[in-house]
């Protein structure tokens, strides 16, 4: 066997190990990264740890998705969406995440406030939800409704459009943004 032969086989052995390690430190909640004393290493070496991703990611695919097509749809696009998605400087709105804007339905004579989630890409309305991110069901037949703002509010407990992240196209899911990074 040929030395760059030998690399990639002693190199795709361990992708699967490095790139699990390395999405839990990366994407763990920050409470878990404390208990196990990672938080001063994911920040030190931030990226590095998103460069280790990708790249284990790769080499990790590449024993598993034999079509390129198939990789780059199921892979290799969501994951470069996730790991380094476009973003708008004065919203902080993300490449691929569901979008959100407050309205207030005039139901019997009162106002309740919900959030009108539409997707990534500008179709919708999708759902309506409440202050806490549980989905809600407008109360029908309702008198109307009225937009307290524009579509880029991200509640914390804001979704990712999975629909946009596996279609495979880089550019999509950036429908509000205005402002890239």
């Amino acid at each position: 066997m040929s030395d760059p032969l030998k690399a990639f086989e002693v190199a795709s052995k361990f992708a699967w190990p490095t790139f699990i390690l390395t999405a839990l430190i990366l994407y763990a909640p920050d409470d878990h990264i404390t208990g196990m004393n990672f938080s001063r290493f994911r920040a030190q070496y931030i990226l590095e740890l998103q460069i280790g991703l990708l790249f284990s990611a790769i080499i990790a695919s590449s024993t598993v998705f034999p079509s390129r097509k198939s990789l780059w749809r199921l892979f290799l696009c969501p994951l470069k969406k996730l790991v380094f998605p476009l973003k708008d400087f004065r919203t902080g709105v993300k490449q691929s995440r569901m979008r959100y804007r407050e309205v207030a339905i005039v139901c019997g004579g009162r106002e309740i406030v919900y959030f009108q989630e539409v997707g990534s890409n500008g179709e919708g309305p999708l759902a309506y939800y409440d202050q806490i991110g549980h989905r809600a069901i407008p109360v029908e037949p309702y008198d109307g409704q009225r937009a307290l703002g524009d579509w880029t509010h991200t509640p914390k407990w804001g979704r990712i459009d999975l629909v946009d992240l596996f279609n495979g196209n880089k550019n999509s899911g950036v429908c509000g943004i205005s402002e890239q990074q």
